[in-house]
């Protein structure tokens, strides 16, 4: 790959974000609610989206700004233990819904992270969570 394509890449993304900051700014209104009622953030992804809903987690449990509150967050993709067990007994799409039925509060925020796309086991548990209520557009 050449650097333009390269740098065409990773600015796509960033680009594709800005389009979206309004729904973005009411999503981060509403985790801040949240947390404020004493909610947890429970993050989930496949693949590259596991990688990912580790670091998010891992952002508000230890925040690296200076002076910043450590929020309660989770991911679910960290635990090989628990994906297989489940996945052994409700199929490979079952893995978050299953951890999320078990482990999440009416108040707790579920974030779903998708790196190349939608996926079963993702929508499954943002399915889950949202039973009943309007679903909410899955950016990226």
């Amino acid at each position: 790959m050449n650097a333009a394509t390269e740098f065409d890449r990773r600015v796509g993304p960033g680009t594709a974000l800005s389009t979206e900051a309004g729904a973005i700014a009411h999503a981060c209104a509403d985790m801040a609610a949240r947390f404020h009622a004493g909610g947890k953030l429970v993050v989930f992804g496949n693949g590259a989206g596991a990688t990912d809903a580790a670091h998010v987690a891992v952002e508000f449990v230890h925040p690296v700004i200076v002076g910043k509150q450590a929020l309660p967050a989770l991911s679910l993709s960290n635990d090989a233990a628990a994906l297989t067990g489940l996945a052994e007994h409700h199929g490979l799409a079952g893995i978050y819904a299953a951890q999320l039925a078990l482990i999440s509060d009416p108040g707790d925020i579920a974030l779903g992270i998708c790196g190349t796309g939608p996926v079963e086991s993702v929508l499954l548990g943002l399915d889950l969570r949202e039973a009943g209520a309007k679903r909410r557009k899955v950016i990226g």
